[in-house]
């Protein structure tokens, strides 16, 4: 998933699709989109944010580092999800 679907850049449905995945553990790991700077920021904290900070360092850095040394990432973490109110829209 790319780190503003999951933060929101990309708008509320987007954001929603992007938790979805990650809560069905379909998303494999958090990346840039950015092309170039002038493009998209860069950011991965916002992201990181969105899903708590150890699923996040799992996505955007342990799954990542893995793929690229050629091996198997580590075990996913195992998160709670997060409770939503009832009167908040996310």
């Amino acid at each position: 998933l790319t780190a503003a679907s999951v933060d929101g850049r990309l708008g509320a449905h987007t954001r929603r699709c992007a938790r979805t995945l990650i809560e069905r553990g379909l998303a494999h790991l958090i990346a840039s989109d950015a092309h170039a700077p002038s493009v998209r920021a860069v950011g991965l904290g916002a992201a990181v944010q969105e899903v708590g900070e150890e699923l996040g360092r799992y996505l955007t850095v342990d799954v990542p580092r893995a793929l690229l040394a050629g091996g198997e990432p580590p075990p996913r973490p195992v998160v709670r999800a997060r409770r939503r109110s009832l009167f908040r829209r996310r």
